[in-house]
């Protein structure tokens, strides 16, 4: 066939080489993502442990100030407890409470009125070792829900990890807890004490544990000790010393009283010598009067055992005084206090 000047002739691929250079691409393709995928499961892997450390930090954040001062915030330090699981579409548990308040109580000022005081034994407002608490309208403890304390992805319900699993339990099966309570346990009710999270790495599975040879399969954090919250790290006994302006008081006059959140509610505990048996008293003088005229009581605070009782940490309020509810009490200034692990002596002094 003859062709004019000036024209090319146009050459179709025929379906053989249309396949080829599919072949070709797809395989292109298959390399580069093959290249690219450990970076990919290294920055999915980076963004797991930052969700988790926000997680944490939501909970609990413990900054340092200077070499002698800490700040102390998150939901724990609010609300004087851990977050609680709440139950999501039907069968799914989630952490909501850092980031939904719902029916929490919101942050505010409480007053240590009879109305609002309570304690270990909350029927008959008597602690741990059975002092009888008293309420103290000069005290005010600020307390409640002032979240959210984890920020969500733009229209997200639930927590994630970087490989786009959702961070929850289910009520069905302990097998996909990535909550975890006290002891690493898996969560799988409702209304559980959240004490960390956990991601099962890329694959989601949580029996494949640790040391696996591919390290994005392993658990985030690692399942060993010390890798979630424990009470350890919550709480700590709080003692110290009263020191008395006068020479006419016994063990048995001197009161001390540390008020800390709930909720929404005052917590209170008693270290006093009026129900003190099991573990021995709760003041001691350790100071006679002296030409100085003041006395030294030490004090510490009981549980229902006898032992030394844990308060959580956070900032506190502890006053000491002089014949509680009798017409010669005399108090201390209403002391606020920042409680931390190791805890330290809190040193009082009533002035008459």
């Amino acid at each position: 066939m003859n062709m004019k000047p000036g024209t090319h002739q146009i050459h179709a691929f025929t379906l053989i080489e249309l396949v080829l250079v599919l072949v070709i691409l797809t395989a292109l393709a298959t390399l580069a993502l093959n290249t690219l995928e450990p970076q990919i499961d290294q920055v999915r892997y980076e963004t797991t442990q930052r969700t988790i450390s926000h997680f944490n930090e939501a909970i609990i954040n413990h900054s340092k100030i200077d070499s002698s001062n800490s700040l102390l915030t998150g939901f724990f330090i609010d609300m004087g407890r851990l977050p609680n699981t709440r139950l999501h579409n039907i069968t799914e548990l989630t952490a909501s409470e850092l980031w939904l308040q719902d029916t929490l109580p919101l942050y505010a000022a409480v007053q240590a009125s009879d109305a609002n005081i309570s304690s270990t034994n909350a029927s008959n407002k008597e602690d741990g070792d059975g002092d009888s608490i008293f309420a103290d309208d000069d005290v005010v403890v600020r307390c409640g829900w002032r979240g959210p304390y984890l920020q969500l992805a733009s229209g997200a319900t639930t927590l994630k990890d970087g490989f786009g699993h959702p961070l929850t339990s289910s009520i069905n099966s302990a097998d996909v807890s990535h909550l975890r309570t006290t002891g690493d346990t898996a969560i799988t009710a409702a209304d559980t004490p959240i004490y960390g999270l956990r991601s099962f790495g890329r694959s989601n599975v949580d029996n494949l544990g640790n040391n696996q040879s591919d390290p994005y399969e392993n658990d985030i954090p690692s399942a060993v000790a010390g890798q979630l919250l424990n009470t350890s790290k919550l709480q700590d006994v709080v003692n110290g010393t009263v020191t008395y302006a006068g020479t006419d008081a016994t063990a048995d006059d001197i009161v001390v009283q540390v008020y800390y959140p709930l909720s929404n509610t005052v917590m209170v505990q008693q270290a006093a010598n009026e129900a003190s048996a099991s573990g021995g008293a709760e003041v001691i003088e350790t100071t006679p009067a002296d030409a100085t005229g003041f006395q030294s009581f030490a004090f510490e605070f009981h549980d229902e055992n006898g032992d030394e009782l844990v308060f959580p940490i956070g900032p506190r309020v502890i006053r000491a005084y002089y014949k509680i509810d009798t017409a010669s009490q005399r108090q201390s200034v209403v002391t606020p206090f920042t409680h931390t692990t190791p805890s330290i002596p809190n040193w009082l002094s009533i002035t008459l």
